[in-house]
C-alpha cells in the first residue's frame, strides 16, 4: 500500500512550524485528521478518548502522564484535573496528540480546559487535540463548555479540515483513505461501516503483496467479529493465515488466530482454536503466551479444555506478565477449578488486572468470581463486601453488560434472604440491562431466576408470561432444556417436566466437562428428586460429595444460589435408603445455610430433617419460618410434617421468643387461660416437659 502523503500541505506545514501549544484540529469522520497528524508529528505520545465508557475518569490524561515518565495525582474531581494539566503543561518539549475529544469523560474535558490556561505559546509542549465534527458528545453539557472556553482563550489555535480538493483528490490512491476510513468507522463503533470499507480497500489492492493483504483482512476480521459475526469473522481468519503463511509472516498469522477472543457458537470456538494451534508453531515468546492462553479459553467455549491445557497456559500467562493472555488463562481455568482458595486468587487476579490496565469489564468478572468464590466458602460478609465492589465498578464502566451482572448478583443476593420484592425489581432491571446488549442467552437468565423463586417458593405466580415464545427463540442447549422441565415442574405440568427429564436424565451418568455440568446438576438433580428416580439418584450423588461444606457450586453469583451444597446431597442420600448419612448431611446443611443468612433454604432444610427423623419441633419451627419469610409450598409441606395447629405454631413461636402467657395473649388477643391450654397441648405433641424444653428445642442451633 503507498506511504506517500498527499493533499493537505498547508495545514501540514502550518502543524510543523509549531513547537507547543495547544492545537484542535477538527473535521467530520474520514476526512483525513489522523493520518494528516502522523505525517506532522511521527514522534508524538498518541492516545485516543475511548468511546464506550470502560475506563477510569481521565484515562487518556493519565496515560498520558505515564508515557511521560510522570507520576499522577491522586484523587479526582477539579483538583485533580488541575493538577494532571500542570503536569502535562510543565513536559517542555514532548509532542501529545490526544483523538477524539467528543468522547471525552468529564474529568478529560476539565483537563483540556485547564490545558488552555497553562499551555505557553513558546517554552511549553505541543498538545493536539482532535474533534470529529458531526459526532454527538460523550458528555454533551461538559463538551459544550469546553468548546467555549477554548474557543474564548486567546492560545488556542485551530484547525478545521473540510474535503479535498480536486486537484489534492487526484494526487491520493483511494486504498488509504478506504483504509483511514475504515478504521476510524471501528473506533466510532460503527463495525458494520467499518467491515464495508475494509472490503472495498482489499478491492482497490488486488496487486498488493501477501503480507500486505493478510494484515488488511486480519483487520476486516476483526471489524466482522465486533458487529456480532464470528462465523464470518472465523472465515476471514482463515483466509488471512493462508496469506500470512504464504508470505512467511508469522506474526500476521498469529495476529490472525488472536481475532476471535470468545464464541458462544462451538464450531467458531473450535476453529479459531485450531488456527492458535497452528500459529504456534512459529511464533515469538509474546505471541506464545497469549496464543497458549486464547486456545485454553476457546476450548473452555466449546467445552474442550482439558486440565494440562489450563494449568499450561495459566502458568505461562502468569510467568508473561501479558495482561490480556491472564485474563484468557485465568477463563479457561476457571472453567475447571474446584478449588475454592485457588478460584479465590485468580478471581483477584483478574480483577486487579482489569483495574489496572483500565479495562473495567475484565475487572468486573473478576469481582464476580470473587463473590462467587466467597459464597462457595460461606463467607457472607466477603459476599456483601465484594457486591459493594461489584456496583462500583459496573457504575464506573456505565456499560450495560456491566450493569447486568452488577444487577444480577444483587438480585441473588437478595433471594437468597428471602427478600422477594427486591430481589423480583432487580430481576426485571436487569433484564432491561440485558436487552440492551443484544445478548439472548442473558436475558434468557430472567426468566431462569423467576423458575428458581418459584420453586423454592412454591408458587407457580412468579414464572413470566410469554416464556413459551421466548423459549422457542433462545438457542437449544441441554441446559436450557433442564430449565424448561423445571419450569413445567414448577408449573404444575408434571407429566411434560417428567417427559423432558427422561431425556436428559443420563447427564447425570455422563456429565458435560467443565463447569457447565454443575447447573445440569444441580437443575437435573431436582428433577430426579422430584420423581423419585433412584437410579439417578446413584449416578448425583457421589458428584455432590467433593461440595458438601461449600456454600453451594460455583456459579451461582449471578443467577441464583442454591444455598447448602450439604442440601441435595443429603435428599439424594435420603432417596438411596443411607438414612444416617442424610441426617448428617442434612445437618451440615442447616449450619451453613445460617452462616449464609439464607432463610429460605433454611425453612426447606429444616423440613427435609423434619421429614427424615420425625422431630415434629423442628417441623414446627420451619412452619413458622416459611409462613414468616412467604414460602407457601414449604408452608403447605410443613402441615404434613408438623403436628401443631396453625394456632399452636405461633403460640409455640412466641413461647420460644421468651414471652409470657399473659404477654402472648395481649399479642394473639386471646384469653390466658387459652393461651395456657395451647401450651399444655404443644408440650404433650411434642413429648417435652416445660416451656424451657420447647425453647430449647425450637432453638437447637444444629436444628
Amino acid at each position: 500500500m503507498p506511504s506517500e502523503f498527499a493533499g493537505r500541505s498547508a495545514e501540514l506545514a502550518r502543524l510543523r512550524e509549531l513547537t507547543s501549544g495547544l492545537v484542535v484540529v477538527s473535521g467530520p469522520a474520514g476526512v483525513g485528521k489522523t493520518r494528516l497528524l502522523r505525517e506532522a508529528c511521527p514522534d508524538a505520545l498518541w492516545v485516543r478518548c475511548p468511546p464506550d465508557d470502560d475506563a477510569p475518569p481521565m484515562w487518556p490524561w493519565l496515560r498520558v502522564l505515564s508515557a511521560l515518565g510522570v507520576t499522577a495525582p491522586a484523587g479526582s474531581g477539579f483538583t485533580a484535573a488541575v493538577a494532571v494539566a500542570d503536569l502535562v503543561a510543565g513536559c517542555a518539549g514532548r509532542v501529545v496528540v490526544v483523538e477524539d475529544l467528543q468522547d471525552a469523560d468529564e474529568g478529560s474535558l476539565a483537563v483540556v480546559r485547564h490545558l488552555a490556561l497553562a499551555v505557553r505559546a513558546e517554552g511549553g509542549p505541543l498538545v493536539v487535540v482532535t474533534v470529529r465534527s458531526g459526532a454527538p458528545a460523550r458528555r454533551p453539557e461538559a463538551f459544550a463548555r469546553a468548546e467555549e472556553e477554548l474557543g474564548r482563550a486567546l492560545g488556542v489555535r485551530r484547525l478545521v479540515l473540510g474535503p479535498l480538493t480536486a486537484a489534492e483528490a487526484a494526487g491520493l490512491d483511494s486504498a488509504p483513505l478506504l483504509l483511514g476510513a475504515a478504521r476510524q468507522a471501528l473506533r466510532d463503533g460503527a463495525a458494520d461501516d467499518a467491515a464495508r470499507l475494509y472490503e472495498r480497500c482489499l478491492g482497490a489492492l488486488d496487486h498488493a503483496g501477501d503480507a500486505e493483504r493478510a494484515a488488511l483482512v486480519v483487520e476486516l476480521a476483526r471489524a466482522e467479529y465486533r458487529a456480532g459475526r464470528p462465523r464470518r469473522a472465523s472465515e476471514h481468519c482463515l483466509v488471512a493465515a493462508e496469506l500470512a503463511t504464504a508470505a512467511g509472516r508469522p506474526d500476521l498469522l498469529a495476529a490472525a488466530a488472536l481475532v476471535i477472543h470468545g464464541a458462544g457458537d462451538a464450531d467458531v470456538a473450535v476453529r479459531a482454536a485450531l488456527l492458535c494451534e497452528r500459529a504456534l508453531a512459529g511464533a515469538g515468546p509474546g505471541d506464545r503466551v497469549r496464543l497458549l492462553a486464547r486456545r485454553a479459553a476457546l476450548h473452555a467455549d466449546a467445552d474442550r479444555v482439558t486440565e494440562a491445557e489450563s494449568a499450561e497456559a495459566l502458568r505461562a500467562a502468569e510467568d508473561g506478565g501479558d495482561d490480556e493472555a491472564l485474563a484468557d488463562a485465568v477463563r479457561a481455568r476457571m472453567w475447571l477449578l474446584d478449588d475454592p482458595a485457588e478460584r479465590l486468587r485468580l478471581a483477584g487476579v483478574t480483577a486487579d488486572g482489569g483495574l489496572r490496565t483500565g479495562r473495567l469489564l475484565v475487572a468486573v468478572r473478576g469481582e464476580l468470581w470473587r463473590v462467587d468464590s466467597q459464597y462457595h466458602m460461606g463467607n457472607l460478609r466477603g459476599v456483601d463486601d465484594g457486591l459493594a465492589r461489584l456496583r462500583d465498578l459496573a457504575a464506573a464502566a456505565r456499560l450495560p453488560v456491566a450493569e447486568w451482572h452488577a444487577l444480577r448478583a444483587d438480585a441473588a443476593r437478595e433471594a437468597l434472604a428471602g427478600r422477594w420484592g427486591a430481589a423480583r425489581t432487580l430481576n426485571e432491571r436487569a433484564h432491561a440491562a440485558a436487552l440492551r446488549t443484544g445478548d439472548r442467552l442473558a436475558a434468557a437468565v430472567t426468566d431462569l431466576f423467576a423458575v428458581l423463586l418459584g420453586l423454592v417458593r412454591g408458587d407457580r405466580g412468579e414464572l413470566r408470561a410469554g416464556w413459551a415464545e421466548r423459549r422457542d427463540d433462545d438457542p437449544r442447549l441441554p441446559l436450557g432444556d433442564a430449565v424448561t422441565a423445571l419450569h413445567h415442574l414448577v408449573d404444575g405440568e408434571a407429566a411434560e417436566a417428567r417427559a423432558r427429564y427422561e431425556r436428559l436424565r443420563h447427564l447425570l451418568r455422563d456429565p458435560p466437562p467443565g463447569l457447565r455440568r454443575l447447573g445440569m446438576l444441580q437443575f437435573l438433580t431436582e428433577l430426579a428428586l422430584a420423581f423419585g428416580d433412584a437410579e439417578a439418584a446413584a449416578w448425583a450423588y457421589p458428584q455432590w460429595l467433593p461440595w458438601t461444606a461449600a456454600g453451594g457450586l460455583p456459579g451461582g453469583a449471578d443467577t441464583f444460589p442454591g444455598g447448602a451444597a450439604a442440601r441435595p446431597a443429603g435428599r439424594l442420600a435420603a432417596l438411596l435408603g443411607r438414612t444416617d448419612e442424610a441426617v448428617d448431611l442434612l445437618r451440615t446443611a442447616v449450619a451453613v445455610n445460617t452462616r449464609l443468612d439464607a432463610g429460605p433454604w433454611l425453612v426447606h432444610t429444616r423440613l427435609d430433617l423434619a421429614a427424615l427423623t420425625g422431630d415434629a419441633a423442628l417441623a414446627a419451627r420451619a412452619a413458622a419460618d416459611a409462613r414468616r419469610l412467604d414460602l407457601p409450598g414449604p408452608a403447605a409441606r410443613a402441615s404434613t410434617v408438623d403436628p401443631l395447629t396453625e394456632r399452636e405454631r405461633e403460640v409455640a413461636a412466641l413461647v420460644a421468643e421468651a414471652l409470657s402467657n399473659r404477654e402472648i395473649a395481649a399479642r394473639l388477643v386471646l384469653s390466658e387461660r387459652t393461651v395456657e391450654s395451647h401450651v399444655r397441648h404443644i408440650l404433650a405433641k411434642l413429648g417435652l416437659a416445660n416451656r424451657t424444653e420447647l425453647t430449647a428445642r425450637l432453638l437447637r442451633p444444629h436444628h
